[in-house]
């Protein structure tokens, strides 16, 4: 079973108190790895890069598309715990 969670990270939170315009918002994704820690997912190709959403909904179907395949997905609250199918050889 493998285990993900979205997480909102807000930046420059001491200008939301003069203009909450300044501020942004990005969603990330983080899977659980074998030690039962949390680690945000990048792409890692030449440099190392974010993969950040402007929503939660962009972020949870990014996860889905790309992360997740022919199984089941339960959500409890931000974490989804992800299960693949397995099929009887025949």
């Amino acid at each position: 079973m493998m285990k993900f969670r979205i997480v909102q990270l807000i930046h420059n939170l001491g200008d939301l108190q003069l203009d909450y315009k300044k501020s942004s918002i990005e969603y990330v994704i983080e899977k659980k790895n074998f030690l039962g820690k949390w680690k945000e997912i990048f792409v890692k190709e030449l440099d190392t890069q974010r993969i950040s959403h402007k929503t939660y909904a962009d972020a949870e179907a990014y996860m889905i598309v790309n992360y997740m395949g022919d199984g089941m997905c339960k959500r409890i609250g931000n974490v989804y715990e992800y299960e693949r199918y397995t099929y009887p050889i025949l």
